[in-house]
């Protein structure tokens, strides 16, 4: 658990579910699961409208745990996607705390509703010297891509050995920075393409 008021995640058993709360703008849960070309997959639930869940893979985020010495380059802030209730976006972090390359972005219609779970696929394949992320949304009719494009990135992020040695996921939720902030999770699963 890293970043921003003090996250932690709270595992309720009966119901399988996970729920990430913390008091500032930007909790993130890490999971050690090496990773390159991925499918993260389960569900998410978001209970205030100005709330936006975040995923990430080719995450090398903590590795200057491992390695005090690490240079940013092995530290590759990984593919992200985030989605609010009416927009969703993808990016590529370059390193961790810096550069970052835009990648496809689109308003959601209909909008999300809040307390509710959505079933979610984040697929990431490298092509060449680009990332493309495709995610997919089962708003209750089965999956539909509502997010679909490549980003720019740089040579470290076709270190395919790197990342099959020593690499992460992120679940992450932004918000207002307000006490007891919560997304809930459930059936995560990382899937290797």
């Amino acid at each position: 658990m890293k970043a921003s008021g003090n996250p932690r995640m709270l595992l309720y058993p009966e119901t399988k579910e996970l729920c990430l709360e913390h008091d500032g703008k930007y909790g993130r849960g890490y999971f050690g699961a090496c990773n390159y070309d991925s499918r993260l997959e389960g569900e998410f639930k978001l209970t205030d409208l100005r709330h936006k869940f975040s995923v990430k893979t080719l995450n090398r985020h903590q590795y200057r745990d491992i390695d005090p010495h690490a240079t940013n380059e092995e530290r590759q802030g990984g593919q992200g996607t985030g989605i609010g209730i009416n927009a969703i976006d993808s990016d590529l972090e370059v390193y961790h705390g810096g550069g970052e390359e835009s990648g496809p972005q689109k308003k959601l219609s209909p909008k999300l509703e809040i307390n509710k779970y959505y079933p979610f696929k984040h697929t990431v394949i490298h092509e060449e010297s680009k990332v493309h992320v495709t995610f997919e949304l089962d708003r209750g009719s089965g999956f539909e891509i509502v997010n679909d494009g490549t980003t720019n990135a740089p040579k470290q992020f076709f270190n395919k050995k790197q990342f099959e040695e020593w690499s992460e996921f992120w679940l992450r939720l932004n918000t207002p920075q307000e006490p007891n902030q919560r997304v809930w999770m459930k059936n995560i699963l990382l899937v290797k393409l």
